[in-house]
Protein backbone atom coordinates (compact mmCIF):
# COMPACT_ATOMS: atom_id res chain seq x y z
CA UNK A 1 0.00 0.00 0.00
CA UNK A 2 1.12 4.17 -0.22
CA UNK A 3 1.70 5.97 2.53
CA UNK A 4 -1.52 8.00 3.67
CA UNK A 5 -4.09 5.21 2.42
CA UNK A 6 -5.94 3.09 4.21
CA UNK A 7 -6.79 -0.52 2.72
CA UNK A 8 -10.52 -1.35 2.80
CA UNK A 9 -10.09 -4.01 5.43
CA UNK A 10 -8.62 -1.80 7.83
CA UNK A 11 -11.20 0.66 7.25
CA UNK A 12 -14.04 -2.31 8.08
CA UNK A 13 -11.86 -3.06 11.15
CA UNK A 14 -12.19 0.44 12.68
CA UNK A 15 -15.99 0.94 11.17
CA UNK A 16 -16.70 -2.45 13.81
CA UNK A 17 -14.71 -1.07 16.65
CA UNK A 18 -16.47 2.13 16.03
CA UNK A 19 -19.89 0.19 16.65
CA UNK A 20 -18.97 -1.95 19.42
CA UNK A 21 -17.07 1.56 21.21
CA UNK A 22 -20.68 2.96 20.67
CA UNK A 23 -22.98 0.23 21.87
CA UNK A 24 -20.83 0.53 25.11
CA UNK A 25 -21.29 3.95 25.49
CA UNK A 26 -25.17 4.00 24.86
CA UNK A 27 -25.39 1.20 27.35
CA UNK A 28 -23.34 2.91 29.79
CA UNK A 29 -25.90 6.09 29.35
CA UNK A 30 -29.22 4.06 29.28
CA UNK A 31 -27.42 2.77 33.13
CA UNK A 32 -26.81 6.19 34.07
CA UNK A 33 -30.42 7.34 33.30
CA UNK A 34 -31.44 4.03 35.08
CA UNK A 35 -29.49 4.86 38.10
CA UNK A 36 -30.38 8.52 38.13
CA UNK A 37 -34.47 7.68 38.12
CA UNK A 38 -33.50 4.73 40.83
CA UNK A 39 -31.52 7.34 42.85
CA UNK A 40 -34.17 10.03 42.72
CA UNK A 41 -37.32 7.58 43.87
CA UNK A 42 -34.85 6.66 46.42
CA UNK A 43 -34.54 10.07 48.06
CA UNK A 44 -38.03 10.65 47.73
CA UNK A 45 -38.87 7.56 49.53
CA UNK A 46 -36.10 8.51 51.92
CA UNK A 47 -37.21 11.90 52.45
CA UNK A 48 -41.36 10.34 53.44
CA UNK A 49 -40.01 7.80 55.36
CA UNK A 50 -38.01 11.17 57.36
CA UNK A 51 -41.68 12.72 57.99
CA UNK A 52 -43.10 12.66 61.40
CA UNK A 53 -45.44 9.95 61.20
CA UNK A 54 -48.77 11.34 61.68
CA UNK A 55 -50.36 8.28 63.05
CA UNK A 56 -49.01 7.09 66.53
CA UNK A 57 -51.01 4.91 69.48
CA UNK A 58 -52.97 6.94 72.08
CA UNK A 59 -52.50 5.82 75.04
CA UNK A 60 -53.69 4.20 77.67
CA UNK A 61 -54.02 0.98 75.07
CA UNK A 62 -55.84 -1.99 75.70
CA UNK A 63 -55.43 -5.19 73.27
CA UNK A 64 -58.10 -6.68 72.27
CA UNK A 65 -59.77 -9.92 72.92
CA UNK A 66 -63.06 -10.75 71.74
CA UNK A 67 -65.77 -8.19 70.55
CA UNK A 68 -69.44 -8.08 69.77
CA UNK A 69 -70.08 -4.55 67.71
CA UNK A 70 -68.40 -2.19 65.68
CA UNK A 71 -70.26 1.21 65.59
CA UNK A 72 -69.11 4.15 63.53
CA UNK A 73 -70.24 7.56 65.13
CA UNK A 74 -70.34 11.05 63.43
CA UNK A 75 -67.10 9.38 61.65
CA UNK A 76 -65.63 12.34 59.06
CA UNK A 77 -62.29 12.35 57.44
CA UNK A 78 -60.61 14.36 54.78
CA UNK A 79 -56.90 14.79 53.23
CA UNK A 80 -57.50 18.05 52.38
CA UNK A 81 -60.14 20.70 54.53
CA UNK A 82 -61.70 21.77 51.86
CA UNK A 83 -62.05 18.27 50.09
CA UNK A 84 -63.70 16.04 52.30
CA UNK A 85 -63.94 12.18 52.32
CA UNK A 86 -66.29 11.07 54.73
CA UNK A 87 -69.11 13.30 56.52
CA UNK A 88 -70.64 12.57 59.28
CA UNK A 89 -71.07 8.83 58.95
CA UNK A 90 -73.24 6.60 61.18
CA UNK A 91 -73.07 2.67 61.22
CA UNK A 92 -73.18 -0.50 63.10
CA UNK A 93 -71.47 -3.69 62.53
CA UNK A 94 -72.84 -6.71 64.37
CA UNK A 95 -71.12 -9.84 65.12
CA UNK A 96 -71.75 -12.78 62.54
CA UNK A 97 -73.53 -9.99 59.87
CA UNK A 98 -72.41 -9.66 56.60
CA UNK A 99 -71.94 -6.21 55.51
CA UNK A 100 -71.15 -4.06 52.08
CA UNK A 101 -70.53 -0.72 51.28
CA UNK A 102 -70.90 0.19 47.54
CA UNK A 103 -71.15 3.10 45.47
CA UNK A 104 -69.01 4.98 42.77
CA UNK A 105 -64.97 5.59 42.81
CA UNK A 106 -64.40 8.19 45.26
CA UNK A 107 -66.72 7.80 47.10
CA UNK A 108 -65.01 6.96 50.20
CA UNK A 109 -65.07 3.32 50.51
CA UNK A 110 -61.23 2.09 50.79
CA UNK A 111 -60.95 5.38 53.02
CA UNK A 112 -63.74 3.91 55.41
CA UNK A 113 -61.70 0.21 54.88
CA UNK A 114 -58.21 2.48 56.00
CA UNK A 115 -60.17 3.61 59.15
CA UNK A 116 -61.38 0.36 60.48
CA UNK A 117 -57.72 -1.10 60.32
CA UNK A 118 -56.70 2.02 61.58
CA UNK A 119 -53.98 2.56 58.84
CA UNK A 120 -55.80 6.60 59.56
CA UNK A 121 -57.50 8.04 62.17
CA UNK A 122 -60.47 9.88 61.90
CA UNK A 123 -60.69 13.76 61.87
CA UNK A 124 -63.97 13.97 63.89
CA UNK A 125 -66.38 11.61 65.14
CA UNK A 126 -65.43 8.08 66.42
CA UNK A 127 -64.75 4.50 65.19
CA UNK A 128 -66.42 2.29 68.56
CA UNK A 129 -65.32 -1.32 69.51
CA UNK A 130 -68.03 -2.44 72.07
CA UNK A 131 -67.79 1.03 73.35
CA UNK A 132 -64.24 1.30 73.29
CA UNK A 133 -62.64 4.13 70.91
CA UNK A 134 -60.75 2.21 68.57
CA UNK A 135 -58.03 4.76 68.89
CA UNK A 136 -57.00 3.68 72.60
CA UNK A 137 -56.98 -0.02 71.19
CA UNK A 138 -53.27 -1.24 70.26
CA UNK A 139 -53.44 -1.81 65.91
CA UNK A 140 -51.23 -5.06 66.50
CA UNK A 141 -54.03 -6.70 68.23
CA UNK A 142 -56.77 -5.46 66.17
CA UNK A 143 -54.83 -5.98 62.86
CA UNK A 144 -54.64 -9.94 64.45
CA UNK A 145 -58.55 -10.52 63.97
CA UNK A 146 -59.15 -8.99 60.84
CA UNK A 147 -58.06 -10.58 57.26
CA UNK A 148 -58.20 -8.97 54.07
CA UNK A 149 -58.73 -10.71 50.63
CA UNK A 150 -57.89 -7.83 47.82
CA UNK A 151 -58.74 -7.65 44.70
CA UNK A 152 -55.10 -8.55 43.83
CA UNK A 153 -54.21 -11.05 46.63
CA UNK A 154 -50.42 -10.38 46.76
CA UNK A 155 -48.25 -13.50 46.63
CA UNK A 156 -44.70 -14.80 46.57
CA UNK A 157 -42.84 -17.26 44.50
CA UNK A 158 -43.27 -20.08 47.06
CA UNK A 159 -45.33 -23.12 47.22
CA UNK A 160 -49.10 -22.90 47.66
CA UNK A 161 -49.16 -23.97 51.11
CA UNK A 162 -46.96 -21.46 51.93
CA UNK A 163 -48.62 -18.89 50.43
CA UNK A 164 -51.95 -19.82 52.32
CA UNK A 165 -50.08 -20.63 55.72
CA UNK A 166 -47.37 -18.20 55.65
CA UNK A 167 -45.20 -20.39 57.56
CA UNK A 168 -47.41 -19.98 60.66
CA UNK A 169 -46.56 -23.76 62.58
CA UNK A 170 -49.76 -23.25 64.00
CA UNK A 171 -51.95 -24.72 61.16
CA UNK A 172 -52.15 -28.36 61.33
CA UNK A 173 -52.56 -30.58 58.19
CA UNK A 174 -56.15 -31.49 58.85
CA UNK A 175 -57.02 -27.47 59.70
CA UNK A 176 -55.18 -26.91 55.89
CA UNK A 177 -56.83 -29.63 53.89
CA UNK A 178 -60.14 -27.64 55.96
CA UNK A 179 -59.28 -24.39 54.35
CA UNK A 180 -58.27 -25.02 51.03
CA UNK A 181 -62.15 -27.57 51.09
CA UNK A 182 -64.16 -24.54 52.09
CA UNK A 183 -61.92 -22.18 49.18
CA UNK A 184 -62.74 -24.42 46.60
CA UNK A 185 -59.05 -25.42 45.53
CA UNK A 186 -59.31 -29.17 46.15
CA UNK A 187 -60.06 -30.45 42.94
CA UNK A 188 -57.65 -27.64 41.33
CA UNK A 189 -54.88 -29.08 43.37
CA UNK A 190 -55.06 -32.65 42.64
CA UNK A 191 -54.71 -31.53 38.87
CA UNK A 192 -51.12 -30.55 39.96
CA UNK A 193 -48.33 -32.63 39.29
CA UNK A 194 -46.15 -30.96 42.99
CA UNK A 195 -49.80 -30.91 44.58
CA UNK A 196 -49.64 -28.46 47.47
CA UNK A 197 -46.11 -28.07 46.86
CA UNK A 198 -46.34 -26.33 43.57
CA UNK A 199 -44.68 -22.88 43.06
CA UNK A 200 -47.02 -20.60 42.21
CA UNK A 201 -44.22 -18.13 40.38
CA UNK A 202 -43.76 -14.52 40.71
CA UNK A 203 -46.51 -12.42 42.44
CA UNK A 204 -48.73 -15.82 41.76
CA UNK A 205 -47.83 -15.60 37.64
CA UNK A 206 -48.59 -19.23 36.89
CA UNK A 207 -51.93 -19.21 38.45
CA UNK A 208 -55.59 -17.76 37.06
CA UNK A 209 -57.27 -14.85 38.89
CA UNK A 210 -60.18 -16.85 40.29
CA UNK A 211 -57.06 -19.27 41.52
CA UNK A 212 -55.44 -16.57 42.89
CA UNK A 213 -58.75 -15.38 44.66
CA UNK A 214 -59.56 -18.87 45.84
CA UNK A 215 -55.78 -18.76 47.45
CA UNK A 216 -56.68 -15.01 49.34
CA UNK A 217 -59.52 -16.79 50.63
CA UNK A 218 -57.88 -20.01 51.97
CA UNK A 219 -55.28 -17.88 53.30
CA UNK A 220 -57.69 -15.42 55.08
CA UNK A 221 -59.81 -18.41 56.54
CA UNK A 222 -56.03 -20.03 58.03
CA UNK A 223 -55.68 -16.75 60.13
CA UNK A 224 -58.73 -17.20 62.23
CA UNK A 225 -60.11 -14.17 61.75
CA UNK A 226 -63.07 -12.22 63.40
CA UNK A 227 -63.34 -9.63 60.43
CA UNK A 228 -63.28 -10.65 56.83
CA UNK A 229 -62.80 -7.66 54.69
CA UNK A 230 -63.47 -8.65 50.82
CA UNK A 231 -62.20 -5.75 48.59
CA UNK A 232 -63.39 -5.95 45.17
CA UNK A 233 -62.45 -9.70 45.65
CA UNK A 234 -64.63 -10.54 42.09
CA UNK A 235 -64.36 -7.19 40.00
CA UNK A 236 -61.66 -9.29 37.63
CA UNK A 237 -63.03 -12.65 37.30
CA UNK A 238 -65.07 -14.50 35.08
CA UNK A 239 -68.58 -16.15 35.69
CA UNK A 240 -67.13 -19.24 36.62
CA UNK A 241 -64.71 -18.21 39.03
CA UNK A 242 -66.77 -15.57 40.74
CA UNK A 243 -69.54 -18.25 41.50
CA UNK A 244 -66.72 -20.31 43.57
CA UNK A 245 -65.67 -17.02 45.32
CA UNK A 246 -69.17 -15.77 45.79
CA UNK A 247 -69.93 -19.87 47.66
CA UNK A 248 -66.79 -19.17 49.45
CA UNK A 249 -67.89 -15.91 50.83
CA UNK A 250 -70.88 -17.17 51.61
CA UNK A 251 -70.66 -20.24 53.16
CA UNK A 252 -67.20 -20.27 55.16
CA UNK A 253 -67.71 -17.35 56.91
CA UNK A 254 -71.10 -17.94 58.41
CA UNK A 255 -69.80 -16.86 61.85
CA UNK A 256 -67.60 -13.81 60.89
CA UNK A 257 -68.27 -10.29 60.34
CA UNK A 258 -67.68 -9.68 56.47
CA UNK A 259 -67.04 -6.61 54.67
CA UNK A 260 -67.93 -6.43 51.34
CA UNK A 261 -66.35 -3.41 49.31
CA UNK A 262 -67.92 -3.80 45.92
CA UNK A 263 -68.54 -2.53 42.25
CA UNK A 264 -70.36 -5.45 40.56
CA UNK A 265 -73.79 -6.00 42.43
CA UNK A 266 -74.45 -9.34 41.69
CA UNK A 267 -71.91 -10.06 44.19
CA UNK A 268 -73.54 -8.52 47.43
CA UNK A 269 -77.26 -9.94 46.68
CA UNK A 270 -76.83 -11.87 49.81
CA UNK A 271 -75.48 -9.17 52.27
CA UNK A 272 -77.29 -8.85 55.46
CA UNK A 273 -77.24 -4.82 54.98
CA UNK A 274 -75.93 -2.66 52.59
CA UNK A 275 -74.48 0.73 52.88
CA UNK A 276 -74.69 3.04 49.66
CA UNK A 277 -72.01 5.84 49.45
CA UNK A 278 -72.18 8.77 47.64
CA UNK A 279 -69.30 11.84 47.73
CA UNK A 280 -68.54 10.48 51.37
CA UNK A 281 -72.38 9.87 53.03
CA UNK A 282 -74.91 7.04 53.30
CA UNK A 283 -76.99 7.65 50.42
CA UNK A 284 -78.93 4.41 51.00
CA UNK A 285 -78.90 1.90 53.37
CA UNK A 286 -80.94 -1.41 53.98
CA UNK A 287 -80.98 -5.07 52.29
CA UNK A 288 -80.78 -5.82 48.52
CA UNK A 289 -84.57 -6.25 47.89
CA UNK A 290 -85.43 -3.43 49.60
CA UNK A 291 -82.72 -0.51 47.68
CA UNK A 292 -83.93 -2.17 44.61
CA UNK A 293 -87.95 -1.56 45.31
CA UNK A 294 -86.88 2.47 46.95
CA UNK A 295 -86.17 3.06 43.39
CA UNK A 296 -82.82 5.30 44.48
CA UNK A 297 -79.02 5.71 43.60
CA UNK A 298 -78.70 1.83 44.10
CA UNK A 299 -82.05 0.65 41.72
CA UNK A 300 -80.06 3.16 39.17
CA UNK A 301 -76.83 1.13 39.25
CA UNK A 302 -78.36 -2.10 39.20
CA UNK A 303 -80.48 -0.98 36.03
CA UNK A 304 -77.33 0.13 34.43
CA UNK A 305 -75.19 -3.26 35.89
CA UNK A 306 -78.27 -5.38 34.85
CA UNK A 307 -78.82 -3.81 30.91
CA UNK A 308 -74.73 -4.65 30.60
CA UNK A 309 -73.31 -0.76 30.62
CA UNK A 310 -70.88 -1.50 33.08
Amino acid sequence: KREGLITVGSLAGLAYLTFRVWDELDGIASRMSEFTEKKNAFLRIREILSQPQEHVDFTPLTELSNWKKITCQDLSFHYHPKQPVLTSLNLKIEKGQSVAFIGKSGSGKSTLINLLMKQLLPIEGSIQIDGKNLKNITQESLLQKIALVPQDVELFNGTIKENITLDNENIDDAFYEECINKSYLTEFIATLPEKNKTLVGERGIKLSGGQKQRLGIARALARKADIIIFDEATSALDSESEHYIQKAIETSFENKRRILIAHRLSTIKNADVIYVLDKGRIAEQGNFISLRKKGGLFAKLWAMQSEGFI
